[in-house]
């Protein structure tokens, strides 16, 4: 299964879920748009037309939280310089669901 499709069946979960969020799903909908190479908080934030801390929120919960049992959608890709500052920034890309599974596994 590919990183794609594992990202879409965890968005598809939330979504029906009830637990999924407009912000969040606008927000996850540019990340995977930006895959494999990733988006900043702050190229998010112009292509939404909103301020980078009103998408902080949104990359918080869908990073998810193992202890509450909410499964990672995204994921720090790699750090590089970002092409609004230039200055070093993570990459937000999607998770691999597998990998998130195996997390749960003591």
């Amino acid at each position: 299964m590919s990183l794609q499709q594992t990202s879409l069946i965890a968005y598809d979960e939330l979504r029906q879920s009830g637990k999924f969020s407009e912000r969040q799903r606008r927000v996850f909908d540019v990340i995977r748009s930006h895959q494999p190479h990733g988006i900043t908080i702050r190229q998010i934030a112009l292509e939404l037309g909103v301020l980078p801390s009103d998408v902080t929120g949104a990359i918080d919960a869908l990073k998810g939280d193992v202890d509450e049992g909410r499964p990672a959608l995204i994921t720090e890709g790699p750090k590089r310089p970002s092409p609004i500052t230039g200055k070093l920034s993570i990459f937000w890309v999607p998770a691999d669901r597998r990998e998130v599974q195996l997390t749960f596994v003591s």
